[in-house]
């Protein structure tokens, strides 16, 4: 059974009396934290001490008309925000829906792109499923995405799946680590390591119906779908675009047999062949 709570701006999804995770709002952007394996075992941290800005699965953009959203919330960084304007939750079915309307906000009050953002939490006996969907919306004028490293839809991982610490990258293709992940082509990435004396760890899948893009990955604990990486993008007034992921959290060490399976679904749920 999925039941919701509220705590301190913090919006829990429980499943059988079981925290699976949370959407945060914050001030400077929302973001998902905590997320929770099946067996109880946190794969995100909510920022580290030195990337204040990388919060748990996020949303973000550098460029953006020329204003910096990727590192909001860095003291050294003008102070943008994603200004929440509305959030609703529901149970629907094997899961639960949050919708949000945010405003991203220069530094100087300018309004410069609006954001409808959707979040599902789908907690099952084995994973935990998280998908985000960021349609970004020209509605104050023409926008210009400057071609950056430093955007789109990401996870920081738990600490300890840093690859200093033991944890280990994987992706679809059969690359391990950093050196054969990064700027390689692949349906999904997947850490995985020991977490306080328990093995579990977290995949990020891009929808397969969306824009494939190489990958951003590091061994110090981010990962990023990054369409922007390779090239600017242009909406006049009006258009929208749209990045959408799926994580999923997991127990054990990656089951490569496994992530294909559920990709699989994730391509049949948005009927692709």
């Amino acid at each position: 059974m999925i039941t919701l709570k509220e705590s301190a701006s913090r919006h829990w999804v429980y499943f059988n009396e079981q925290a699976r995770g949370a959407y945060t709002v914050g001030y400077h952007r929302s973001h998902v934290w905590p997320l929770y394996s099946p067996g109880g075992v946190c794969v995100i941290q909510e920022y580290p001490p030195d990337h204040v800005h990388h919060q748990g699965l996020m949303v973000g953009q550098d460029l953006i008309n020329g204003h910096n959203f990727w590192a909001a919330g860095h003291p050294h960084h003008p102070s943008t925000r994603q200004v929440p304007e509305g959030l609703t939750k529901a149970v629907e079915g094997d899961r639960v829906i949050m919708r949000q309307t945010n405003v991203w906000t220069g530094a100087n009050g300018e309004q410069v792109m609006q954001e409808e953002r959707t979040i599902t939490f789908r907690p099952t006996p084995t994973e935990t499923l998280v998908d985000i969907v960021s349609t970004r919306i020209a509605a104050f004028g023409p926008i210009h995405f400057g071609q950056t490293k430093e955007a789109g839809i990401g996870m920081r991982y738990n600490p300890e799946l840093e690859s200093v610490l033991g944890g280990r990258i994987e992706s679809s293709a059969g690359g391990v680590g950093e050196a054969q992940t990064f700027d390689r082509d692949a349906d999904w990435i997947a850490v995985s390591g020991t977490i306080s004396g328990r093995e579990a760890g977290i995949a990020i899948m891009p929808y397969p119906d969306g824009e494939r893009c190489p990958w951003f990955t590091r061994d110090y604990g981010i990962t990023l779908y990054n369409p922007s990486r390779h090239r600017d993008i242009h909406l006049a007034q009006g258009e929208r675009s749209v990045l959408s992921v799926r994580f999923v959290a997991f127990d054990g060490r990656t089951d490569a047999a496994r992530l294909h399976t559920l990709y699989g679904e994730l391509r049949r749920e948005r009927g692709v062949k």
